[in-house]
């Protein structure tokens, strides 16, 4: 493979292509001999479970706000806008 000559235009897409090509077919060949193992970290599983737990609730939020918008029940404080536009802009 050559990784040192600079190419320009339809010549570099045209070296990429093969180089991708040429990756993929090596990686597919090994890939199908040996399997990958990955474990996430006693942090990561803490994360996935917070993800997880967190997004019904979330989802829960959005229905009840698009059903009290769609019913004309939605309600704005404008207090609270207010006071966050102002916020922002200082």
């Amino acid at each position: 493979m050559i990784d040192n000559i600079k190419l320009t235009g339809i010549n570099a897409v045209k070296g990429y292509k093969a180089d991708q090509h040429n990756k993929k077919s090596s990686s597919s060949s090994s890939s199908k001999s040996s399997a990958k193992n990955v474990t996430l970290s006693q942090q990561g599983k803490a994360i996935e479970q917070l993800l997880n737990s967190s997004e019904p609730k979330t989802q829960e939020k959005v229905e009840a706000i698009k059903a009290a918008i769609h019913n004309g029940e939605y309600e704005i404080n404008m207090e609270k806008l207010v006071d966050a536009i102002v916020e922002h802009y200082q």
